[in-house]
């Protein structure tokens, strides 16, 4: 759907309108901009509790996959460009991951490959376990306002 699959992390202006205040707090909102002023939104807010969209990164994620991905949903809106500046804060972006970063993914799932590393090299993979293993990366600009909302 969008070319390089990248999008903009939102979080909601201290002073966002209506349609904007309507999602639920915490939930993880990315967005990308359209043709003709217009601005696509996804959010995931883990309403029913899942255990696997506790952490608001794994909320992000889930947000992120659906809109790459055209995914239906009732999480998403379009809002005019304007009504987004004004209601939301971007504070990152969240990418699809390169060809290099899918092939450290696919060798961590080689166990024979795994056996062979040294003992350092095991603890540091085991350290990034969790970003080898996401479809996306997540860079914030502003790590501190993201993080604060999305433990709402």
């Amino acid at each position: 759907m969008q070319s390089g699959k990248t999008a903009t992390i939102y979080v909601p202006a201290a002073d966002a309108e209506a349609c904007v205040a309507q999602i639920d707090a915490g939930s993880g909102i990315v967005g990308v901009a359209l043709p003709g002023g217009q601005v696509l939104l996804h959010y995931e807010g883990n309403r029913y509790g899942a255990e696997n969209l506790q952490r608001y990164d794994d909320r992000v994620h889930q947000a992120a996959g659906r809109l790459f991905q055209n995914y239906p949903t009732m999480a998403r809106m379009q809002l005019p460009a304007d009504v987004a500046s004004r209601s939301l804060v971007a504070v990152g972006t969240i990418r699809q991951k390169t060809e290099a970063e899918r092939a450290e993914r696919d060798l961590t799932r080689d166990m024979s490959r795994i056996a062979r590393l040294s003992a350092g090299e095991r603890q540091d993979l085991a350290q990034r376990w969790d970003a080898i293993q996401a479809p996306y990366v997540i860079e914030f600009s502003n790590e501190d306002l993201a993080r604060s909302y999305g433990e709402r």
